[in-house]
């Protein structure tokens, strides 16, 4: 991060404010200005020549700004420590800008800086940077409650860190790209810098005029990430038109579940054993996001990801397409829920795991949404009661019913 960023972080900051607001503390007046952002830098600069910051700028396959991150709070002596935070753009997000840019990062942190241990706290429900973090060799530490002021209020956070030994079990032999842009590094970076303004500008008209092109064409351009998402669709359809998932699909629907009333201690327990093959076909779809996936990694085209993903599963295997859409149809209601609801429960309907245990609280890593009804309910043949012509009120009905 050099001084001369502050005019394209003003600019970067200013189109995406609403993106960010909900993920950040409230920002004061002029924050997004050119001054405001000039002040930031000089600040985040003194404590860089301190020894306690490394603030970085993360840039686009053409050199452009899109996010920045920081190693902050660094301390030294025995505990070798600091916090990681960054913040990406809306059009750069699920595009690995964020998991490339805190790996090299990290590589900084245990090889330059020399630290034993650095730590990053996200909101619970953030389920994309819990998975930048843990790609990153991230481990869960626990819950923080009311750890961060965010968005005005004091929010719960989720706690994980790494180690020089998480970090290289989770990417041994990584490439780093893009690399992020720091202070204090040595002056042919900061001529590659220099140099390389004009080339970004030329980068961006060349960007909107392919832009132009394919709109006068008639053309829909293809948005961020649309290769990789084809890619997990045909790794999806492969899956599901496999024998083996076909076999597990029959299965599912073949093998009655039982119901267990009592556990071998004599104790009653009323629950239902299904077999396990059904548990192999929805801890498949929701491993791949088929539930809440477009919520978990917002952007264009997420839910049209989403939804050929749940389609690709349930033209094989319908039964467990009830609890999958009704997850991912929940994730707006709980959204709108008290603050307190939304820490415990996002981050389990968010969550790729597959948890089939009959348990609650703390020790279910996720959820899913299902409906519950009696047969009569969901079978209006089986009621005491049946629809019949209007008449007057004062006229009842033998079998229980009033017309």
């Amino acid at each position: 991060m050099q001084p001369e960023d502050a005019e394209e972080l003003s600019a970067v900051r200013t189109r995406e404010q609403e993106f960010l607001a909900p993920w950040e503390p409230v920002r004061p007046d002029g924050f997004t200005t050119v001054a405001g952002q000039a002040d930031i830098i000089a600040a985040s600069l003194r404590l860089h020549e301190a020894g306690q910051s490394f603030p970085l700028v993360i840039l686009d396959d053409d050199g452009a700004i899109i996010g920045s991150m920081v190693l902050s709070g660094i301390i030294r002596g025995p505990f070798l420590s600091a916090n990681l935070g960054y913040w990406v753009a809306s059009s750069a997000n699920g595009r690995g800008y964020a998991t490339s840019a805190a790996r090299a990062t990290l590589a900084l942190a245990f090889g330059e800086l020399g630290l034993h241990r650095v730590q990053a706290a996200t909101l619970p429900h953030n389920a994309a940077s819990q998975r930048v973090l843990a790609k990153n060799g991230f481990e869960r530490i626990g819950y923080a409650p009311r750890y961060l002021q965010i968005a005005g209020s004091g929010r719960t956070t989720c706690s994980s860190s790494a180690s020089p030994t998480t970090t290289s079990e989770s990417q041994p032999g990584a490439a780093v790209h893009p690399q992020p842009r720091g202070c204090g590094m040595d002056a042919e970076v900061d001529d590659d810098h220099a140099r390389g303004r004009e080339t970004r500008r030329r980068a961006g008209r060349r960007r909107r005029v392919r832009r132009e092109r394919r709109a006068g064409r008639g053309g829909r351009p293809m948005g961020p990430g649309a290769d990789a998402s084809a890619q997990g669709l045909h790794e999806i359809g492969e899956l599901a038109g496999s024998a083996g998932f076909q076999r597990d699909a029959e299965r599912a629907n073949t093998r009655t579940p039982e119901l267990r009333t009592h556990d071998r201690w004599g104790h009653r327990v009323d629950e239902v054993d299904y077999d396990d093959a059904y548990h192999r076909v929805i801890r498949s779809a929701v491993g791949r996001g088929a539930h809440t996936g477009a919520w978990a990694e917002p952007g264009p085209g997420a839910n049209v990801d989403r939804a050929a993903a749940f389609l690709l599963f349930a033209q094989v295997e319908p039964g467990h397409a009830c609890p999958v859409s009704m997850t991912h149809a929940a994730v707006p209601v709980v959204q709108q829920a008290a603050p307190g609801l939304v820490d415990v429960w996002m981050p389990r309907l968010l969550s790729r795991e597959y948890d089939p245990r009959l348990i609650g609280g703390p020790a279910k890593p996720s959820a899913l949404v299902g409906m519950a009804m009696t047969e009569k309910q969901a079978d209006p043949t089986c009621g005491p009661t049946r629809p019949a012509p209007s008449r007057p009120a004062t006229t009842s009905r033998g079998d229980g019913g009033t017309a």
